[in-house]
């Protein structure tokens, strides 16, 4: 079964400015209950890691990123996982696109890995963020 779905493809061709507002409202649902938002060695990640190998191909798919499978098992009664990694300014992209979708405390964790990547990076705000972080707010 898992090498059929291994072979289902949903290649997008997507950019977080491009991608239809269902997929998008799809994807931040997601990641709202599965997803990781992080700051760590000075890149903002977001990261996807799951048992259901066609919904993390998906999400694979429409970031344009590389599926990690499977997932070593640190305890043999657990399920294989799939694990997929976005980062740097293509995460950083992301992230403000989604941001505006998700909740309170997954949007705290953007703000967060924002803050933590400006410090790292020596820098302060690109115009980008101060622009768009939120352009659905205000």
């Amino acid at each position: 079964m898992e090498e059929n779905l291994a072979n289902i493809k949903f290649s997008s061709g997507y950019t977080p400015e491009t991608i239809p507002e269902r997929d998008l409202c799809w994807l931040a649902g997601l990641l709202e209950g599965e997803g990781c938002f992080s700051c760590k060695s000075n890149k903002v990640y977001i990261i996807l890691q799951m048992s259901d190998l066609d919904t993390v191909q998906r999400v694979a798919d429409l970031l344009e990123v590389k599926l990690h499978a499977p997932i070593k098992k640190k305890n043999p009664k657990h399920k294989t996982g799939y694990r997929i990694q976005v980062n740097g300014d293509v995460a950083a992209r992301w992230m403000v696109v989604l941001k505006p979708k998700m909740g309170i405390r997954r949007q705290k964790a953007i703000d967060e890995s924002f803050s933590v990547w400006y410090k790292l990076k020596g820098k302060g705000a690109p115009k980008h963020r101060k622009a768009t972080l939120c352009p659905h707010t205000d």
